[in-house]
């Protein structure tokens, strides 16, 4: 990503809040807007819910964390407009490679105050991947997360866990991330897993800076996974009408339904 368009991010930042930078604050409470021009994704079958009306695109972060905040704005961004990119498990963990030869420092506790190492690498770009689902499920029910206002059950994330292929685990995998804002009523962990069969799912190119990958198959701190960019937020959800991800390629769209 140019800087011409980080700087553009900015800007899109301070519209969405529709307010000066340095009065961000909780958006808990106040409606999910989002600009005029920007036009959700999967608009057509969309459903409004209640946590569109009483949490806001920063969710509940702390004013005094505007890492935080913009890492929360990120997540929820249904306005990527960047042309379609396919993309593979390998592209992800080449770029999980790339963040850690940057340098870059990044924890749950310490997000970067600086992504532009990130948007580099194509943070905020929309791409799409195919994969096979391991898992579907609702992030955090019990205590919900900063994103959504610390919202409970359904008005979370939906987590999604995939591989590149069968035999694989989940440290060899990816995440993807569907929010809970105008979610499609066939988007749930059922009907994500129920066809066992691969996906095409297409989405922004996000990093999730709170955690880290696994190491040596296993991890300490986070989901288990072979990378912490992510498809967050899911636009798309396709699901293909053969059973192996041979017969799924990702630029055949006559073998892919929309799921709705």
């Amino acid at each position: 990503m140019t800087r011409t368009k980080a700087a553009a991010s900015v800007l899109l930042f301070v519209a969405m809040l529709g307010l000066c930078p340095t009065s961000a604050r909780s958006q808990a409470g106040k409606p999910f807007v989002l600009p005029s021009s920007c036009t959700v994704p999967f608009a057509d079958i969309e459903i409004l819910r209640s946590i569109d009306k009483n949490c806001g695109i920063l969710g509940d972060s702390p004013g005094s964390s505007p890492e935080h905040q913009e890492q929360n704005r990120r997540k929820n961004n249904l306005c990527a407009t960047d042309s379609l990119k396919d993309i593979t498990v390998e592209d992800l963990v080449d770029l999980q490679e790339k963040v850690d030869a940057s340098g870059l420092k990044y924890d749950r506790e310490h997000l970067p105050d600086n992504r532009s190492v990130l948007e580099d690498l194509g943070e905020g770009e929309v791409v799409r991947i195919v994969g096979l689902i391991q898992m579907a499920r609702f992030s955090n029910k019990k205590t919900g997360e900063s994103v959504n206002c610390h919202k409970k059950e359904t008005s979370n994330d939906i987590h999604i866990e995939l591989v590149g292929e069968l035999g694989q685990t989940e440290c060899e995998g990816f995440t993807a991330e569907i929010i809970p804002h105008h979610r499609p009523g066939a988007w749930t962990p059922g009907d994500l897993t129920a066809p066992f069969r691969p996906v095409r799912l297409t989405g922004q190119l996000f990093f999730d800076a709170s955690h880290h990958p696994c190491e040596n198959g296993h991890t300490t701190d986070g989901p288990a996974r072979a990378t912490e960019w992510e498809i967050h937020p899911v636009y798309n959800v396709e699901i293909c009408k053969n059973k192996t991800v041979a017969k799924c390629p990702i630029n055949d769209d006559s073998v892919w339904r929309r799921l709705e």
